[in-house]
């Protein structure tokens, strides 16, 4: 019996370089190469391997806390996740989606300024999508990791809200938006 072994996703070397880059994102090749016990080029070429491989990314993003801005999560159960997660999408406050096994298959995070903004975004707009059976709302406070999140910082300012609904107070696409985050007012 012929048995194929496969190769790993990941050694011990890439390990290393990951978590590395997990705790210091701005950590040098070379810095790396001198944890790790391998060349500053051997570090480029893996580096360059995990990210052409989609295992290694880099992102972005906004530190909500020094932001002033709050996390809200949206649980929500729907017979159209994609629907629901294409309107979401729409919104300059929505940060990411999950789909979910049980009776609430769709989790969506947004931030906002203020409360009356996620009141708004979960009773006046999720609420009236009709293949939404049940929503439920929480805050997230951060407990361990700082996280970067990618907010969006420069939305589009119309006459219209992208969702199409009347503006969330304090939606930061509203041209009368008064908020101190997405835009600053000289008085």
């Amino acid at each position: 019996m012929l048995m194929h072994l496969r190769r790993r996703i990941l050694d011990d070397a890439d390990r290393q370089i990951i978590s590395l880059l997990v705790k210091n994102p701005d950590i040098t090749q070379s810095e790396m190469a001198k944890v790790v016990g391998i060349s500053q080029s051997s570090i480029a070429v893996r580096l360059a391997r995990l990210r052409k491989s989609g295992l290694l990314r880099t992102m972005a993003g906004v530190d909500i806390k020094r932001a002033g801005l709050t996390l809200g999560r949206v649980d929500i159960s729907t017979k159209d996740p994609a629907g629901v997660i294409a309107f979401a999408k729409k919104c300059p406050l929505f940060v990411n989606a999950l789909l979910n096994v049980g009776q609430k298959n769709v989790t969506l995070f947004f931030v906002a300024e203020r409360m009356e903004t996620f009141q708004s975004l979960v009773n006046e707009h999720l609420g009236r999508l009709e293949s939404i059976d049940g929503i439920d709302f929480s805050l997230v406070f951060p407990y361990m990791a700082e996280a970067p999140l990618p907010v969006e910082t420069n939305p589009s300012i119309g006459p219209t809200s992208p969702c199409g609904l009347p503006f969330c107070p304090g939606c930061p696409a509203d041209p009368n938006y008064e908020g101190r985050f997405w835009r600053s007012h000289e008085y």
